[in-house]
């Protein structure tokens, strides 16, 4: 469920403490505003190494009290060495204190000097899942590539040279969800792919929290009230009910729902010609075939009749995407 976190926490070092740390890199940059000051950046992370975390120190060279430890990982990658194996509430408890220790090990500093990861401030959270789905893959995905996100640009991706969806994106400035297939990404990443899991047939949902969403966790974005699984669960179940795969019905069974309810011969036609338009076009193409108030009155119609608060018809009637259960062993 929990991915990637990237933690703000309060440590600051002192000038001969940054010469003695073993830096991957170090930058400095000037701003134009204020060319006197220059901010120095300097990095830990082992690229070769899966699941590394993100170390990032920046502090003004002329006033080295101003600085920030900004700490980048992912959660499954550390503890796991890959993202298929999904984290627990315990493994979090084990999670924080081993993040603690490597923190404190990288900075050659004393543990007591890293405060409990608990109480620092998340500054960024993807959620995730992983769904076995076997071989109704690309049912699913296409399925997802017509879900539309009110005021997120929808970015659909295919297999190279196929018709096949490979990944689907919504975008806003503030934040990102995605689905995609993890075969094909697992078998692009030689490192993971080296991994001994088993993951044909599965997919991965993620989603990068906005700043907004993370505050409504927790105003001043304290990791214990944050991450909190019962609250993210939740957040996840959400997400998922808005694109609709969790009440998705195939059109067979739409056409038939139609036909037996007890509306008027004329507005079942009406209904199946606008329920097939629906299949054939997806929503977006699907609007433009009808008038605004027309199309939502129809829309809202077909919800009520199949008992769904999302209108998404697909080839086949697919099976609700589960959050609680643990599709990848």
């Amino acid at each position: 469920m929990i991915d990637t976190i990237k933690f703000d926490i309060p440590v600051h070092l002192s000038k001969d403490e940054i010469r003695n740390i073993r830096w991957t890199k170090i930058n400095t940059t000037v701003s134009k505003k204020n060319g006197a000051r220059p901010t120095v950046f300097h990095f830990i992370h082992e690229e070769q190494q899966i699941g590394d975390p993100h170390i990032l120190y920046v502090y003004k060279q002329d006033e080295p009290t101003k600085s920030w430890l900004k700490v980048e990982v992912s959660v499954p990658k550390f503890m796991h060495g890959n993202n298929l194996k999904e984290i627990s509430n315990r493994d979090m408890q084990s999670f924080m204190s081993l993040l603690r220790k490597h923190i404190a090990d990288k900075l050659n500093i004393s543990l007591s000097r890293v405060p409990s990861l608990w109480t620092t401030e998340v500054e960024k959270l993807h959620l995730c899942k992983n769904f076995y789905v076997g071989n109704l893959k690309q049912q699913y995905l296409q399925a997802l590539s017509t879900a539309t996100k009110a005021r997120h640009k929808k970015h659909i991706y295919y297999q190279s040279g196929t018709e096949k969806v490979e990944s689907v994106y919504w975008k806003t400035n503030s934040r990102t969800e995605k689905v995609y297939d993890k075969d094909a990404e697992m078998a692009t990443n030689k490192k993971e792919n080296s991994q001994p899991l088993k993951t044909k047939g599965t997919i991965r949902y993620e989603v990068e929290l906005s700043n907004y969403e993370l505050r409504k966790l927790s105003n001043k974005r304290i990791a214990y009230e944050i991450l909190n699984f019962s609250g993210l669960e939740k957040i996840l179940i959400s997400f998922l009910d808005d694109l609709g795969i969790s009440q998705s019905r195939g059109i067979d069974f739409v056409i038939q729902r139609i036909k037996l309810s007890t509306i008027k011969k004329n507005q079942k036609q009406t209904l199946i010609k606008f329920a097939n338009d629906f299949f054939k076009e997806g929503e977006l193409c699907c609007r433009t075939l009808y008038s605004r108030s027309k199309f939502y009155a129809m829309k809202k119609e077909l919800e009520t009749l199949l008992g769904v608060t999302h209108l998404l018809i697909t080839e086949n009637s697919l099976c609700p995407l589960e959050i609680k259960k643990e599709t990848v062993q």
